[in-house]
């Protein structure tokens, strides 16, 4: 990946000594390779690192420029041939096959509708030389962030915080709302707030556009499908599409010239995309090299078996890392300067682990499965559409397939309150004494919340507002396409390519190809869940090409690191004993009760944690912490 920036109006004088500074700061992104592009009070920025870019020649070029506009990306594009055909049509030839280079080329034809027509992860900053206007976008998966800040006298747009309030002019007051959400684990949706209150995000499918004088407009411009609306072809010619459609997005994310690692679980969704790895072959693509994490026997986060089972059935070994090898914390201040926002990935360090044994493999990239759960299979919300379309025998047999029993509370929070009009809600939270009802894919505040935080109430507020419904869109679909409407799915997604980057590892989710995507959105709710079967087109797509013990359906769900999690909280917690006894900044901020939290510390510490929510939490909280530490 590539560090960009673009500063529009800051001062003449100072332009080339700011953009240089802000590269430089965001270091983690990359340091080897400077490009800028400089004119009067405008200038532009890209910091790559050799192993991304291959050296310094226009093929590789993150700046890019002529007559009519200049471009800073950081961009892995794919279907290339598609691009460049389109680009043909139109009498358009670009000036080199660099990603910079292509973007310029499709603006001078398309404008702003150029992201219509450009596949991959991305995100560019663009200054139009003759419209005198900056435009901005990041992909649909927001796999590569970008962050603005609007100035009296211009705009700065970098992919970093940190190149943000290296401007003299940057006001470093905190967000404390938005700190308060990512400490209390709420994950709220507030898709353009930051940790700081003059900085803003731009959100995953969106474009800025911005003349001086005015306001930044920010649009979206790729609308998130509707799912299972069951559209597409039938079952037999769903199976053949997908398995193409799979095959070529691992395909064009597995050409990299530093070679291509899976990080191979033994579930379905990694699976699946490792078998399309080898298939791909055929396209002259070598597969994919296996890295996996092993744990012991009874440990319920353990898949070896059907790791090599799947390693095995290709007649290849995979890399092994042992989780017992991979830390759960390690100096979380210096970890925290590091990282751009108090936003902490739960399992980084697994992430990083992995990352580290891709790199000493001799590999530059690696396939994830991330996506597969969220676009290929139905969880408990599908209930919540089988009560509002009475379609009753149904719900009670997947109730008690769920394993439900006899509890009400759990029946009327996931069942019946999704379907609750917003003012019946109200009025019972009301008769509950204003204590908060719940909801699907909402988080409780956890108990070292201090209840007198001045920003409680609106976060709160927001926490219970989740994501509405569209017209055609039933509970289930909403849930299938919250990680692509909710800013912690792409807030995720960047954590992946970061975490990724800090070993020089370019982390790829084919599941998130928009081709992908669309098609999975057309499939009806059976072929995501039916008769104690999940993921059954994901699975059908591959059968023949995996085991039959990988690919069947499974009595119970495998690959649940839960004792990772609970070693995780329990160090985390000892780090808060040993060093919160002087205070915490965020009690000093009013957003926690420091003394609750050195109190459930203290308990995790000595006796561990058994509720999974609360393990989340403390590392969350502690995390946050940690972070400001790092900047105070």
């Amino acid at each position: 990946m590539t560090a960009i920036v673009g500063l529009f109006g800051i001062g003449a004088r100072e332009s080339a000594t700011l953009v240089r500074a802000a590269l430089t700061v965001m270091g983690p992104r990359g340091s080897d390779r400077v490009e800028t592009w400089v004119e009067d009070d405008l200038a532009l920025g890209a910091v790559s690192d050799h192993w991304e870019v291959g050296g310094a020649t226009d093929a590789s070029a993150r700046v890019a420029y002529n007559a009519a506009a200049a471009v800073a990306c950081d961009a892995s594009l794919y279907y290339l041939s598609d691009l460049r055909s389109a680009l043909q049509a139109t009498g358009a030839t670009p000036a080199t096959d660099s990603p910079a280079g292509l973007i310029l080329a499709a603006y001078s034809v398309w404008g702003e509708r150029c992201v219509d027509h450009i596949e991959g992860d991305f995100a560019f900053i663009l200054w139009d030389r003759q419209a005198r206007k900056v435009v901005a976008a990041r992909d649909h998966a927001g796999t590569r962030p970008l962050f603005y800040s609007v100035f009296p006298s211009g705009l700065v747009v970098a992919s970093r915080l940190d190149a943000l309030t290296s401007i003299p002019q940057f006001n470093r007051a905190f967000n404390l709302m938005s700190i308060a959400d990512d400490a209390l684990f709420l994950r709220v949706n507030a898709p353009e707030a930051t940790a700081y209150r003059d900085a803003a995000r731009l959100p995953a499918a969106h474009c800025l556009t911005w003349t001086a004088g005015t306001s930044p407009r920010v649009s979206r411009w790729w609308d998130v499908p509707i799912f299972l609306r069951g559209d597409g072809p039938p079952f037999a010619e769903a199976l053949e599409e997908l398995r193409r459609l799979l095959i070529a997005a691992v395909a064009e994310r597995s050409r990299h010239p530093g070679g291509t690692a899976i990080w191979l679980s033994g579930g379905y969704d990694s699976s699946a995309l490792f078998a399309a790895s080898h298939l791909a072959a055929e396209r002259g693509v070598p597969p994919a090299q296996p890295i996996s994490i092993s744990h012991p026997p009874g440990d319920p986060g353990r898949e070896d078996e059907l790791i090599e089972s799947s390693t095995r059935f290709w007649r290849v070994t995979p890399t092994w890392l042992d989780v017992d090898d991979v830390p759960s914390l390690v100096a979380p201040v210096a970890a925290a300067r590091v990282r751009d926002e108090p936003f902490y990935h739960i399992y980084e360090l697994s992430n990083r682990a992995l990352a580290h044994t891709t790199r000493e493999a001799g590999l530059r990239a690696a396939i994830v499965g991330n996506g597969g759960d969220q676009f290929f299979s139905a969880g408990v919300a599908r209930l919540a559409d089988h009560f509002r379309r009475g379609h009753f025998n149904t719900l009670v047999r997947e109730w008690r397939e769920a394993g439900g029993g006899r509890d009400w509370r759990l029946f009327v929070r996931t069942v019946v309150m999704p379907n609750m009009p917003t003012l019946v809600l109200a009025v019972a939270s009301g008769l509950r004494q204003k204590r908060t009802m719940q909801q699907r894919l909402t988080r409780r505040l956890p108990a070292w919340t201090n209840g007198k935080f001045g920003d409680l109430d609106a976060l709160q507020t927001l926490n219970r507002a989740g994501l509405k419904r569209r017209t055609g869109e039933g509970h289930a679909a909403v849930e299938q396409s919250w990680f692509l409407r909710h800013v912690t799915g792409e807030r995720i997604n960047a954590a992946y390519t970061a975490t990724g980057l800090l070993d020089g590892i370019e982390v790829k989710s084919p599941f998130f190809d928009s081709r992908v995507l669309r098609f999975a959105a057309g499939r009806p709710l059976d072929e995501s869940y039916a008769r104690q079967e999940n993921k059954r087109l994901l699975r059908g797509a591959f059968r023949g090409h995996l085991p039959d013990e990988v690919i069947g359906p499974r009595a119970a769900r495998t690959g649940l690191p839960y004792r990772s999690l609970r070693r995780a909280a329990s160090e985390h917690a000892a780090w808060v004993v040993a060093e919160g006894q002087g205070g915490m900044i965020l009690a000093d901020f009013g957003v926690i009760d420091g003394s609750n939290f050195l109190s459930s510390a203290g308990r995790i510490a000595e006796q561990g944690v058994a509720d999974v929510e609360e393990a989340a939490a403390l590392v969350a909280c502690t995390q946050v912490e940690c972070w400001l530490r790092a900047r105070s």
